[in-house]
């Protein structure tokens, strides 16, 4: 008589899931990359210009918080990325 087969795990999806659960545990219960976040300022690609994704978010953020689109000045990705973080707050937009 055949044993029952173990779960089988199908798809990347579902491989993928159990492996983040499995990590989780095993750095109790914290998300690994809570710890890991650096100051814009000492990004090694900070100095270079904004990206489009940036812009386009800053565009949004702006018109939120009703203030002046600031996407037509070049600024660096580090620059873009702290002006995020001030029009969140203005905008009352959570992370």
């Amino acid at each position: 008589m055949r044993s029952k087969p173990s779960k089988v795990l199908r798809t990347k999806r579902e491989y993928t899931a159990k492996l983040k659960v499995r990590r989780s545990k095993l750095s109790g219960g914290t998300k690994l990359a809570d710890n890991i976040r650096k100051d814009p300022e000492h990004w090694v690609s900070g100095d270079d210009p904004m990206t489009a994704a940036q812009a386009s978010y800053l565009k949004t953020l702006s018109e939120q918080a009703h203030k002046p689109d600031p996407t037509g000045k070049q600024l660096t990705k580090a620059e873009a990325s702290e002006l995020i973080e001030q029009l969140r707050e203005e905008a009352g937009v959570e992370k």
